[in-house]
């Protein structure tokens, strides 16, 4: 995967003029064929950072290359198998029929929940805008929160269209300089218009509408460069929408348990900002700041307001996206084997196939590392071959995973007037024996989210411990110059744990967070056969303890979130026609995610054991309601192949491929949602979405 990325998007904007390709000793065909562009010199290039890859020197690598998959026949046979077995009763049905307009396509994302079936209270049009020549000029506008009556939940809901050739790119979105979604769009084909719609809960963010009358600034940022080559316009409209839901109740924070129930599930009361600057004009950082390091960001906490009695719990959100030299970052290798293949003129993509975000607290002399993170790698429209996310996109690619680190054991660090600082960085190795030095570029936004309750009967007392434990394991067989195989193994766990004081009663706050990476690549044929397999495991526990069991006994009660991505899949080169500096290549791709957040109440003798979400999918077909409380539940499964051709006449290609998904949230709404999708040759013939009445 350290070849590829959008390099395949590049290729349709460029004419191989200058450089032909030339043969290999062997007499094959290169892996590649250079091109350049003749608009690079205007400068083009220096600011796509999105999709330009960057050398230590900052500048744009020469070559580009194509990078695949393939995917592996026993896995598909075990999706397919998957997907008939997930449907489940009692729902409502839709089948979706394709858009029958010739220049009309559809994209979608099959893990966008589609809007409340009842209307809201009240809908908002915030904006529409065209992105053309947008880079570095995001739209503004202006809004004042609704106020005609009451409402709990609030919805974006986004509709964007383009016509031509263009990249796909990243979109954000900022109240206040909030950040509320990260989004990016779809890469535009055959001359078509591509229509999509997505949108998003942002009900986490209720409290920038609730605490002030005054107008709210509404950002939207996607940087986009529309060029006599690419020529597509991103017009986009965005609309807000109030609803009034029937929640769940679960006290004011009397209990403990009632404590955790408001833990996990209500808004937070405050947020703020995690990039301030106002020189800034978006609240965005791009990381690393310098090319030959990894200097560590840093915040000042001087508006975390540690100090105010009511401050209950923190949390800090953080939005990363690895582009350009790291958009496929879990398949690159060590910085040794880059040029393992440059007789067969490929260059792989370095510094290894892991990255992790570090969070430390600084208070001037000492700092204390908070969490380690492994962030969720995402799939976008032009990743791998374009043609495998027609009009079907990849998980998560409209709606980018944030990080969540738990800032609450740390409160009785922060109140202590100390100049504390937040620091962050992202590196490539857990061992000091391997640099952890990143290519370019990863882009960084997020927010700090407070929860205060000036009734509170909590008191954050001590950090009583604050444990860290990795491991990272590499194995390499480079005994043959044409064949490459690499494994890479990660761990990383963090237990941290926190005194507090609950009417008077003293109980222990742990919080445990535990990350698993594998990734294995094999290259044979100087790189033109490669098979890749990634795994990511992800769990966080946050427990409450009574103060004399902790160690000893079962906790009160926990909040579990687990998380798996696995990618299975190889892309073989079928042939490079070097009088049409025409390449074609097979991808084929299998991925699974899953995704299970839960509460779980000790004390109520539920011996249930939830490992993943299929535990709980088998449990509602033979219950009405599940027996811990359920915040989320999400099972997911993406299959396809294609073949695909780059030209410098336009590329082209079809794919076929299989999409399900199935949602499950109990509290503090209760949500069911199925949605089932086949693709043949790029077009939909099967869509069958369920939801729960």
């Amino acid at each position: 995967m350290g070849t590829k990325g959008n390099e395949m998007n590049i290729w349709n904007q460029m004419v191989c003029e200058d450089k032909k390709p030339k043969s290999t000793d062997a007499g094959e065909p290169p892996a590649y064929i250079e091109s350049i562009d003749a608009e690079k010199d205007t400068g083009y290039w220096k600011y796509d950072v999105e999709k330009n890859e960057s050398g230590n020197d900052g500048k744009r690598k020469k070559t580009r290359f194509v990078k695949f998959f393939h995917f592996f026949l026993a896995l598909s046979l075990l999706l397919f198998g998957y997907h008939k077995g997930l449907f489940f009763g009692n729902f409502s049905c839709n089948h979706h029929q394709l858009d029958v307009h010739p220049d009309v396509e559809t994209s979608f994302e099959i893990t966008i929940k589609q809007l409340p079936l009842h209307d809201p209270v009240h809908t908002e049009h915030l904006l529409s805008y065209s992105f053309g020549d947008s880079w570095g000029h995001p739209a503004q506008a202006s809004f004042k929160p609704y106020t005609g009556s009451p409402y709990n939940k609030i919805i974006l809901e986004l509709s964007t269209n383009i016509t031509g050739i263009q990249h796909d790119r990243l979109g954000h979105i900022f109240i206040n300089n909030v950040t509320v979604w990260r989004t990016s769009t779809v890469e535009p084909y055959d001359e078509a218009t591509i229509v999509s719609e997505s949108s998003k809960d942002i009900t986490q963010y209720i409290s920038l509408f609730q605490d002030s009358d005054d107008p709210l600034e509404l950002i939207f940022q996607l940087d986009n460069i529309v060029t006599n080559k690419q020529t597509g316009v991103f017009n986009v409209e965005l609309k807000l929408h109030y609803y009034y839901e029937h929640t769940a109740k679960h006290g004011t924070d009397e209990t403990a348990t009632d404590f955790f129930y408001h833990y996990a599930a209500a808004p937070p009361s405050r947020v703020l900002p995690l990039v301030g600057d106002k020189k800034r004009r978006t609240p965005l950082l791009y990381y690393p700041i310098s090319s030959h390091s990894n200097p560590r960001w840093r915040r000042s906490l001087e508006d975390f307001a540690a100090h105010e009695d009511d401050l209950e719990h923190a949390i800090l959100e953080v939005f990363i996206s690895g582009n350009a030299a790291e958009e496929f970052w879990y398949g690159n290798v060590l910085d040794k084997y880059v040029s393992k293949f440059k007789n067969g003129l490929r260059e792989v993509m370095g510094h290894g196939p892991l990255r992790a975000l570090k969070v430390f607290l600084y208070d001037g002399e000492h700092d204390y590392l908070v969490s380690t993170v492994i962030p969720t790698p995402v799939i976008y429209t032009g990743g791998f071959s374009p043609a495998l996310w027609r009009p079907c996109v990849g998980i998560d690619a409209f709606d980018l995973e944030s990080l969540f680190v738990d800032l609450t054991p740390f409160i009785p660090l922060l109140k202590d007037g100390k100049p504390w600082e937040l620091q962050m960085e992202i590196v490539s190795s857990l061992d000091d024996k391997y640099k952890s030095t990143i290519g370019e570029n990863w882009i960084i936004s997020g927010n700090i989210k407070q929860w205060t309750n000036p009734a509170s009967s909590i008191n954050h007392k001590e950090l009583k411990s604050n444990i860290f434990d990795s491991t990272f394991d590499i194995n390499v067989v480079d005994r043959n110059p044409s064949h490459l195989h690499q494994a890479v193994n990660a761990t990383t766990k963090n237990e941290v744990a926190s005194l507090l004081y609950l009417e008077d009663k003293p109980y222990v706050l742990s919080h445990t967070y535990h990350n698993e990476f594998v990734s294995n690549l094999t290259f044979y044929d100087d790189g033109n056969d490669e098979h890749t397999v990634v795994n990511l495991e992800k769990y966080n526990i946050i427990s409450l303890y009574e103060n004399a069991s902790y160690g000893v006994a079962d906790p009160i009660i926990s909040l579990v979130d687990k998380a798996s991505w696995n990618l299975v899949g190889s892309v073989r080169m079928l042939d490079i026609d070097v009088s049409k500096s025409e390449l074609s290549y097979k991808a084929t791709v299998g991925r699974t995610v899953d995704r299970l957040k839960y509460i779980k109440d000790y004390t109520s003798g539920e011996e249930f054991v939830i490992d993943n979400s299929e535990d709980i999918f088998n449990y509602l077909r033979k219950h009405d309601s599940t027996p811990h409380m359920v915040i989320n539940a999400l099972q997911g499964s993406q299959i396809g192949s294609s073949e695909f051709t780059l030209s410098p006449s336009g590329n082209h290609g079809s794919g076929d491929s299989v999409h399900n998904v199935r949602v499950v949230s109990e509290f503090p709404i209760k949500e069911h949602y199925k949605r089932d999708v086949i693709v043949s040759d790029n077009s939909v013939v099967f869509d069958v979405v369920k939801r729960d009445l």
